[in-house]
């Protein structure tokens, strides 16, 4: 008898755990900092195209008082270069400046692609690291997803 009630309590206490549902996984917090290194582009991943980020050093900022961020990369055809600052009150909030890239021509549809990303990429108002290899940047109307 005291073995069954031994047994009772012991599934009482660990039976019922594995009923429960799993919870969402939720992103961790994140700082800007956490952006540095090199991206690849896989939504859209009509073509190879590589995101950069890399800290500019304090004594070289630029008139901004934030932390700013160099980016550049390759696109479709072209290689490209911008600037990523954030507001420090909510680090998740970001801005890009416009885009300089090579003008080398390429096919209409590649040269399309990459006009589209570089609108998009400058319209970038919010970041998520939903883990540490995937970077989400939303912009109004969509998100450009990035892997390490």
């Amino acid at each position: 008898m005291k073995a069954l009630l031994l047994m009772a309590a012991l599934f009482a206490s660990t039976g019922f755990s594995g009923c429960e549902r799993e919870k969402p996984v939720e992103p961790t917090p994140t700082s800007v900092q956490d952006l540095v290194g090199t991206w690849t582009l896989v939504e859209p991943n009509a073509y190879k195209v590589t995101l950069v980020i890399d800290p500019i050093p304090q004594t070289t900022q630029l008139p901004s008082p934030l932390p700013t961020f160099n980016l550049s990369g390759e696109s479709a055809v072209n290689q490209y270069n911008s600037v990523l600052t954030y507001q420090a009150s909510n680090q998740s909030q970001i801005a890009i400046s416009p885009i300089g890239s090579t003008k080398k021509a390429g096919p209409s549809e590649a040269m399309q692609f990459e006009q589209t990303y570089y609108t998009n990429l400058k319209a970038v108002n919010r970041y998520e690291l939903t883990n540490q290899n995937r970077l989400r940047f939303y912009y109004d109307g969509g998100v450009l997803v990035y892997e390490k």
